[in-house]
């Protein structure tokens, strides 16, 4: 957090008051966690209390419902969560961002416009709408919410304190990254080198792997978290040639080529692990690469990286060449 920000990143402390004993994804439904106050301090509270004492600018609310402590609604509309507890109690003083008002827990009943409106009502400063948004969207959310500060439902006050934060914010952050030195030959437009050799040495590989010099690259495509959205990953990001293989779609290779597998959270989806089994029964020398957040994927996976970001994808490709035999 403190490296983010000395550069002018606001680091974003998430997801309050905390999201660690939920069993649903609020993205397609809201979580209930139980427990009362004096439970959250003890345990949910604590991070984010260290957090705040190390200069945090921002915090994320989560769309979980604490019927314990406020059942009126998630903790992105609970006055009590986020202006008693938050700020009176914790004394944060920085941004409060919801989290993203297109997921079911926030809107799936009252729809993106209320529930912006609601959620600047509790408290939040910064909201974040989702990635899927159209200019009339926008209108009618700011409709909403002057419909809601005319009926009297949220404090025009409320709404020029939420401004004032985010300004002074974009401002604090502004100034800190024009103090930060440019290094030497490269100018502010120029995207920073990637550092292979350090990302390479996070790659983890099961004992023995034998990477062929003829090899296919296929990356498999599933199903991504609305959080995630679809965005370049891996070695297509990097600039590699590599087919895309979705559910239900031919594996074509060539003789003796070699193929590489690579996919995020392999052994979360059914498909992919009976693709991964049918391909090394036709090639043995199947080389399966999870790019996610592995937990079991030790199972089916050859090679572990850590994560699926252009800079990782440059890696893996590296790894790969030096690998070849």
């Amino acid at each position: 957090m403190q490296g983010l920000q000395s550069t002018g990143v606001a680091a974003s402390v998430k997801h309050f008051p905390g999201h660690g004993d939920t069993e649903l994804d609020s993205h397609l439904a809201m979580p209930v966690v139980r427990g009362d106050l004096d439970a959250l301090r003890r345990r949910e509270l604590l991070p984010f209390a260290a957090a705040i004492a190390a200069g945090a600018r921002t915090i994320m609310t989560s769309h979980i419902l604490l019927p314990d402590v406020d059942g009126s609604g998630p903790a992105t509309f609970s006055a009590r969560i986020l202006q008693s507890l938050l700020r009176d109690e914790l004394g944060f003083e920085g941004v409060i961002v919801s989290d993203a008002l297109d997921m079911a827990g926030a809107s799936g009943e009252l729809g993106i416009p209320a529930a912006a409106a609601r959620a600047l009502a509790a408290g939040c400063d910064l909201l974040c709408i989702g990635t899927d948004n159209t200019d009339a969207q926008l209108d009618d959310i700011v409709a909403a919410v002057e419909r809601a500060i005319t009926a009297g439902e949220l404090p025009a006050l409320r709404v020029a304190d939420a401004a004032a934060r985010v300004a002074a914010l974009a401002a604090e952050s502004a100034r800190v990254a024009a103090a930060v030195p440019v290094p030497v030959g490269v100018t502010a437009s120029d995207e920073p080198p990637v550092e292979v050799a350090r990302l390479r040495e996070a790659i983890e590989a099961r004992p023995g792997v034998v990477v062929r010099e003829r090899r296919r690259l296929i990356a498999l495509r599933t199903v991504a978290n609305i959080a995630v959205g679809v965005a370049p990953w891996g070695p297509a990001a990097a600039g590699a040639e590599v087919v895309e293989l979705g559910e239900g779609e031919p594996l074509a290779l060539e003789p003796g080529v070699q193929p590489v597998l690579i996919g995020l959270g392999v052994h979360r989806h059914p498909w992919v692990r009976a693709l991964i089994a049918q391909t090394r029964a036709e090639h043995p020398d199947t080389i399966v690469v999870d790019m996610g957040w592995p937990d079991d994927a030790r199972e089916f996976a050859d090679i572990v990286t850590w994560g699926a970001s252009r800079a990782m994808g440059a890696a893996l490709l590296d790894w790969l060449e030096r690998s070849a035999s």
